[in-house]
Formats: C-alpha cells, sequence, structure tokens
C-alpha cells in the first residue's frame, strides 16, 4: 500500500510517478491511496479517470458542528473532556 496524501500540491514528476505505477504494476498487489483536493482536476481533469480497478470518492467539507462532533469524539477517545469545546 502506498499513500500520497496533498496530491493537489504535487509536482509533475510525483503526479506521473503515480499515475505510472496504477498503470504498469500488474505482478504484485498494491493498493494506492491519492488524497488530494478537487482543485487537482482542475489542472489533470483525467486524474485517476478510466482506469481499471480504481475508484474515485469525494468528500464534502465538513460542517462546523460536525468538526466540532469530531474533535469531541477524538477526545472523549483520549480520555481528555475539554472544558470548552467551542473555543
Amino acid at each position: 500500500m502506498l499513500l500520497f496524501e496533498d496530491v493537489h500540491w504535487g509536482e509533475e514528476p510525483l503526479l506521473e510517478l503515480i499515475e505510472h505505477l496504477a498503470a504498469s504494476v500488474r505482478e504484485a498487489p498494491l493498493l494506492l491511496v491519492a488524497l488530494a483536493r478537487s482543485e487537482l482536476l482542475d489542472v489533470r481533469p483525467t486524474w485517476g479517470g478510466g482506469r481499471v480497478r480504481s475508484t474515485t470518492l469525494e468528500l464534502e467539507p465538513l460542517q462546523s458542528e460536525e468538526s466540532a462532533a469530531l474533535v469531541v469524539a477524538k477526545l472523549e477517545e483520549l480520555g481528555l473532556i475539554p472544558v470548552e469545546v467551542a473555543a
């Protein structure tokens, strides 16, 4: 498994490497995960498209309430309960 984060900031050589790996590695099991903002599609509209066994999953930004709930849940998981979460 290879994970590439913030691919939208990647330079051409990195983007070409990821595409090359996706197109040419056939003899070994390989999972490529590339995280990017939608701006990547502005400069590379065909990114990830048309590949066999590929999936694009678009996620919407969290709303403020959802972000706060996520922070509270994570803090509770760690055993930390904040006095003022909204701050």
